[in-house]
């Protein structure tokens, strides 16, 4: 990954650590403030039992009214700190239920109402959705998204870094325009990889050098490209290197002829031979270590 694509990356994480610290500032400058904030209740609806209106307060003031099945907002000033939200269920003030609710900034403080067998239940939820909680919900999405567009473009760079250094290494192309066209790339955007490929040849060690993978880079140790000529000056000790054989591999010249085994019949051949006896006229089968006189009449035979 080149260090532009890290930086954004680095960028993109610490978002939300930015948002937070604007967030811890936001809270502290109101810490001792009056804060313009909108209470939504969301009064859930049921079937068939428990169906009744419910009376909102909030640090015992009245703020009104809701039916059920309605979500209603409510807007007041509330002081920084704890608060508390109170439902109760109107007309019996014995079925009520209260919640308290950390004031910071000024927002919306969500909350969720429901009418049970037991009576009102009352839910905060984590209230206030402003700005900062849409980015925060947002900030997953949009990480993942940065991060998939910067692989995607460090994968057709190496693409495109590869049919470059293939198109110097083997091909013997050192013209950027040709290069270019080759590559499908502007004349700038192929000489910006040349360079940042001559740096990362430059920057490899002897031994990153020895190694496969930077093989590929080594024709374009201390390379340069020539404006004036559009064209790529490679070192003369760098080009002498790399014209050698990588370690591992052989050069292989004509084929050398394997010797051929031979049959047992050959063998037979080359160390036995018939020979007839002068003196009885039998034939015999003679070999290095056979006797040279004849088995039939016991006269010496000539090999």
């Amino acid at each position: 990954m080149s260090k532009l694509n890290l930086c954004i990356v680095r960028l993109i994480l610490l978002i939300p650590i930015i948002v937070f610290l604007c967030g811890c500032n936001s809270s502290d400058d109101n810490s001792s403030s009056t804060n313009s904030v909108n209470v939504v209740v969301d009064y859930k609806s049921n079937t068939l039992l428990n169906k009744y209106d419910i009376t909102i307060f909030v640090n015992r003031t009245e703020l009104g009214e809701i039916s059920q099945g309605e979500k209603k907002t409510f807007s007041t000033s509330l002081s920084s700190g704890t608060n508390r939200l109170r439902a109760v269920r109107t007309g019996r003030d014995n079925n009520s239920f209260e919640v308290e609710f950390d004031v910071q900034k000024n927002g919306n403080y969500n909350f969720t109402a429901n009418a049970r067998m037991s009576g009102i239940e009352l839910v905060f939820n984590n209230g206030p959705s402003g700005p900062e909680l849409i980015l925060f919900s947002l900030l997953p999405i949009l990480m993942f998204i940065g991060l998939f567009y910067l692989l995607r473009r460090d994968s057709k760079t190496e693409k495109s870094n590869d049919k470059i250094l293939s198109a110097i290494t083997f091909s013997k192309i050192y013209s950027i325009r040709k290069i270019a066209s080759l590559c499908g790339l502007t004349n700038e955007k192929t000489a910006k990889l040349i360079n940042d490929a001559i740096d990362t040849a430059n920057d490899l060690s002897d031994n990153e050098r020895e190694n496969p993978e930077a093989e590929k880079y080594r024709i374009l140790r201390n390379a340069r490209i020539d404006t004036v000529k559009n064209m790529i000056i490679l070192d003369d000790n760098a080009l002498s290197i790399a014209s050698k054989p990588a370690k591992g591999t052989r050069k292989f010249g004509k084929k050398s002829k394997l010797p051929t085994i031979a049959s047992p019949n050959n063998v037979i051949q080359e160390r036995s031979k018939i020979v007839t006896c002068e003196y009885c006229g039998v034939k015999t089968s003679i070999n290095s270590d056979s006797s040279i006189k004849c088995k039939q009449c016991g006269a010496p035979l000539s090999s």
